[in-house]
């Protein structure tokens, strides 16, 4: 083998990948017999780079080829550089050969970009390989693909995964310190700042470790969730903590609704607080510690003002950009 047949991408031989891309050409053209068929079945058993470096290019064209039922018109779509589908299979195969050849990334899938949103704002965003990903108020993202992986880093806010799946292309997110490893599964991640972040899991099965902690991190440091609607949190010198809460309210703001049950007013204004720009306001500690409960609309403060005030009997004071919400008897709130 030569130098050039040595160099590697992915942790496979360029020559390998050749071959796959090759082997991708033939079988799907017209001159496709049995002796070829035996021929390839050798050649696959041959060695496991054979088997994995085929299973990539398999995956690879199955991928691109489905991209374009996938996106729907209301999608964003990451900025990046995309192969148009080839009408024939050999010149896809043909194409890839050279990617591979020339030492470029991606296995004919590369992505790339940053997404956000602003608050009070949703937005889906479709990937290339048929994954998706939500985001709530205020969330930024930033995506990353390559041969080994597909990468998202989750830089504030919270966000739904919606994973294709492909075996041997895992899926990872970061986030507060946090890598969550999934193949075709839901979940979804939330940050509180720069140290605290919740994973939920919604459908499939996700394993967290400490983000950079390498392919096989120390068993007790791997939290693995296996039941939907599991769900750990790290904080900052605390043990993780797994939960089951209800999903439903977890996953409500995906339809624009925010759910209590039997919350903290005080916690539950800083929930409502994430989805407007009018900020509820409560100065008496009295009042922060009622206990609400009910369905909102995500950014109507106004509406959710109006509603814990007619229960508990507040006084709603509207001042400039604020909602305060007070105790009948208590003093008038100042004005900014």
């Amino acid at each position: 083998m030569s130098a050039s047949d040595s160099t590697e991408l992915g942790g496979l031989p360029l020559s390998v990948r050749a071959e796959a891309a090759a082997w991708l050409a033939s079988l799907g053209g017209p001159h496709r017999t049995p002796e070829l068929e035996e021929r390839f079945g050798r050649w696959l058993a041959e060695c496991e780079p054979h088997r994995i470096a085929w299973e990539r290019a398999s995956d690879a064209w199955d991928l691109a080829g489905g991209l374009a039922s996938k996106i729907e018109p209301q999608e964003e779509i990451v900025e990046s550089e995309r192969p148009r589908r080839r009408g024939a299979l050999a010149l896809a195969a043909a194409a890839l050969t050279v990617l591979l050849a020339a030492g470029a990334v991606g296995l004919f899938l590369s992505q790339r970009g940053v997404v956000s949103t602003a608050t009070g704002e949703r937005r889906v965003l479709s990937l290339q390989d048929g994954s998706r990903i939500t985001l709530n108020t205020d969330t930024r993202v930033l995506v990353r693909y390559d041969a080994e992986a597909r990468r998202v880093r989750l830089e504030r806010g919270e966000a739904l995964f919606e994973v294709k799946r492909a075996p041997s292309w895992p899926f990872i997110v970061t986030a507060g310190g946090r890598e969550i490893r999934a193949l075709g599964t839901s979940f979804e991640v939330r940050r509180y700042g720069e140290q605290r972040v919740s994973i939920t899991l919604v459908e499939g099965r996700i394993s967290v470790a400490p983000a950079g902690a390498g392919a096989s991190p120390p068993r007790q440091e791997v939290t693995v969730l296996a039941l939907p609607g599991q769900r750990v949190t790290f904080a900052p010198h605390q043990a993780p903590r797994v939960d089951r809460p209800v999903l439903k309210q977890v996953i409500a703001w995906q339809s624009g609704e925010v759910v209590f049950d039997d919350t903290r007013l005080s916690d539950a204004i800083e929930e409502m607080n994430r989805y407007s720009e009018r900020r509820i306001v409560v100065e008496d500690p009295r009042v922060a510690a009622l206990r609400v409960s009910g369905l909102f609309q995500a950014g109507d403060s106004e509406e959710f003002a109006q509603g814990v005030a007619a229960t508990f009997g507040l006084r709603v004071e509207e001042l400039g950009n604020r909602i305060v919400l007070a105790r009948p008897d208590g003093a008038p709130s100042a004005s900014r």
